[in-house]
């Protein structure tokens, strides 16, 4: 039997078939060999004898943004349009004026990684750029990188290239009267704002800014007290679009608690997004900018609206909820990413669990 990456295949004359690729046309598509012999182990063999004694007729000539070029179109399947557009842009913007013109088999890790290294702490001519930024592109290299040694367009390259670390920043939740405070503001306000609304659905739900942006009246059933997570609003280029949620974990379906079903109740279902009440969304800056008036108005320190999510999953902790059911609720794929990134214990519960340990 055919075992995956080996390139053999048993043919429809009994015989196995190993095929190799010998070189690439000026378009960059494989050119291909092939091997023929009785069982799978010789056609194995054969392929790599084949393999070692090639020769690759225009392997020096394939261009690294031509690599680029077809290792991106190979990620439209693979990734949402939104991940699409910015590698596309930055490969426009970076890595074509540093590398396109190059042979691909003549670029070494060492110049990839004083690249990466240029773009971390800038130069006379490079602004710098911040970890998350330059990993990313460092992920697109190596990507395409290691798609033309898959494809037989240059060898394996000799030493890694290094992706940039991550610095985890501290985010600023609200603390527990914090959010009580805000909670009580928003439902004591007599106004029928939808903003206030979608505060307190994200205080009760932790749904993110795109989520809320993109939530419509149909995926609230005040009936069985739920709300249902089917799309976000999600930046492509210069455009917002309403796409799929951010992960397959981020469909979701959430409890609605009673102070929230209550507020839902009084709000008539107008147009089809709940933010605006008309068949057009907001944007998630506009949104955000509506939020930070609020937090004015409230009287509360000013934190940025994913803080929200954040303080939600702390809250949540805080008051003894598993966390496979939080991760759930949050669209996460594991429970790991919800200890490790969304829940912040405060000093205060911090004091209490240690006074538990030695009371």
């Amino acid at each position: 039997m055919s075992k995956r990456g080996d390139n053999i295949h048993k043919r429809k004359d009994g015989r196995w078939e190993g095929r190799y690729i010998i070189g690439r046309d000026t378009n960059g598509k494989a050119k291909y060999a092939s091997v023929y012999a009785k069982t799978y182990a010789q056609a194995k063999e054969k392929l790599t004898l084949a393999m070692v004694h090639k020769e690759y007729p225009v392997f020096q000539s394939v261009l690294f943004a031509d690599v680029l070029r077809l290792w991106l179109n190979d990620k439209k399947i693979a990734v949402k349009k939104a991940t699409y557009t910015k590698y596309e842009f930055l490969i426009k913007k970076h890595i074509i004026p540093a590398f396109g013109s190059k042979e691909v088999n003549k670029i070494s890790a060492a110049e990839i990684n004083g690249f990466l290294y240029d773009l971390l702490t800038g130069n006379d001519t490079q602004k710098k750029l911040s970890g998350s930024y330059v990993r990313t592109i460092a992920v697109i290299l190596s990507g395409a990188y290691q798609y033309g040694v898959n494809e037989g367009m240059c060898e394996k390259l000799k030493n890694p290239i290094f992706k940039p670390s991550i610095e985890k920043k501290d985010v600023s939740v609200l603390n527990e009267f914090e959010y009580k405070k805000l909670i009580r503001f928003l439902c004591a306000s007599n106004e029928s704002d939808t903003v206030h609304l979608c505060v307190l659905i994200t205080l009760f739900t932790g749904l993110r800014i795109g989520e809320i942006c993109a939530l419509k009246w149909d995926d609230i059933d005040t009936e069985n007290s739920i709300i249902k997570v089917n799309s976000t609003v999600s930046r492509n280029g210069n455009t917002y679009i309403i796409g799929t949620p951010k992960t397959h974990s981020s469909y979701r379906s959430i409890p609605i608690n009673h102070i929230l079903l209550n507020q839902l109740k009084c709000y008539r279902k107008a147009g089809t997004y709940v933010l605006t009440e008309s068949d057009t969304f907001m944007l998630p800056r506009t949104f955000e900018n509506h939020y930070k008036k609020l937090l004015h108005q409230a009287q509360i320190r000013e934190v940025n609206f994913h803080a929200l999510r954040h303080s939600f999953a702390t809250r949540c902790v805080e008051s003894g909820m598993d966390i496979k059911s939080l991760s759930e609720i949050l669209g996460h794929a594991n429970s790991s990413i919800t200890l490790n990134t969304y829940v912040h214990s405060s000093m205060e519960q911090k004091t209490k669990q240690i006074n538990k340990v030695f009371q």
